[in-house]
């Protein structure tokens, strides 16, 4: 895992925060999707961690990553607008935040990203915001899922419990719910399967089931058997 460019951490941090600038660009509210990220259990919401890492950062990360890959991974991560703004993160007191005597959502963001979406999505633009906050906060989740499933198949020491055991301590992956791994097992994963082809329909193919899921949804194979399972790599290797 050490040699593959993007380890499983950062891999699934960049997947996280993507998909979340790309619910800012769809017009959701910037701090409601902070704080329905933060309500599921995870550490940080992705807007506020995109200021806390520098967009111009983040940026240079994504195009290292998308070398290693070549398939389109960083197109989703809209924030590369906002660098010609000056708009770079918390260093400079403006990003998806402005920062002053108190935190507010920025509004230049909002405009910046505003329908600037990647040409493969398909997203409404009249929606309830309620329903489309809790829809929004299940993509951003189940994005993670799906990437977390796929390192077991692109990674021959990978199992569940590592994975899981990594993202929760290296990127408080709702450490509550056990890694989204075993989160995808509490909710079934041909629900996570139908889910996801579901969104793969209405905003675009980085939303395709990866065939480890899809396997096991077919084969009713878990990731886990109901024992706790041992991790055969140490989790420090995963998380980088």
């Amino acid at each position: 895992m050490a040699d593959r460019p993007g380890r499983l951490v950062d891999l699934i941090r960049l997947t996280y925060l993507a998909e979340g600038v790309t619910l800012v660009a769809e017009g959701l509210s910037i701090d409601q999707i902070d704080a329905g990220c933060r309500r599921f259990g995870m550490a940080r919401g992705p807007l506020e961690w995109c200021d806390e890492i520098g967009l111009d950062r983040l940026a240079e990360r994504v195009a290292n990553l998308q070398l290693g890959r070549g398939d389109g991974f960083g197109r989703c991560l809209l924030f590369q607008r906002m660098l010609p703004y000056g708009c770079v993160g918390r260093l400079v007191g403006e990003g998806f935040y402005r920062y002053g005597l108190r935190r507010t959502p920025s509004r230049l963001a909002r405009m910046v990203l505003w329908q600037d979406l990647d040409d493969d999505a398909i997203a409404p633009y009249v929606f309830d915001p309620d329903s489309a906050m809790e829809e929004g906060i299940d993509r951003i989740i189940l994005r993670t899922v799906n990437e977390a499933a796929r390192v077991l198949t692109d990674e021959p020491d990978a199992d569940p419990a590592t994975v899981d055991l990594a993202l929760s301590y290296g990127l408080g992956w709702a450490p509550h719910r056990g890694g989204p791994l075993r989160y995808a097992d509490s909710i079934g994963l041909p629900v996570v399967v139908d889910r996801l082809a579901l969104f793969a329909e209405r905003f675009g193919p980085r939303f395709m089931p990866c065939d480890e899921l899809v396997r096991r949804a077919e084969a009713g194979e878990a990731f886990y058997d109901g024992a706790e399972a041992e991790a055969e790599v140490p989790a420090w290797r995963m998380a980088g």
